[in-house]
């Protein structure tokens, strides 16, 4: 049986440490990328399946969350992303993306996972 693929994308070195581990302990095969560059180049390498992007919103670099979940609907079929932001404030939630359905932005602990 084919493992699923998450492509997991946060700057913040602990978090995404936490997530690919506990993600592994279930089952998943896990990339990771700590910018929305660097996961930009793995989604157009030669890896064959990708089956889910859980990406932070916000990012240094040239590509935030959104913008990377859109290059990554362009380079290939990718299932619905998830999105983790830091903030849970109003004004952060009218950034959301008008297709949000492709999104699901919470914040994110172990237990959701």
């Amino acid at each position: 049986m084919v493992k699923p693929t998450i492509l997991v994308v946060d700057d913040e070195d602990d978090l995404r440490d936490l997530v690919r581990d506990v993600l592994e302990s279930r089952g998943f095969t896990v990339l990771d990328a700590a910018s929305g560059d660097a996961a930009l180049k793995i989604l157009e390498g030669d890896f064959l399946r990708i089956d889910l992007l859980f990406t932070d919103v916000r990012m240094p670099g040239n590509l935030n969350g959104f913008a990377l979940a859109e290059r990554a609907k362009a380079i290939r079929l990718i299932s619905p992303s998830s999105s983790r932001r830091g903030s849970r404030s109003p004004k952060s939630r009218k950034r959301s993306p008008r297709s949000s359905r492709f999104f699901a932005s919470h914040s994110v602990s172990a237990t959701c996972l």
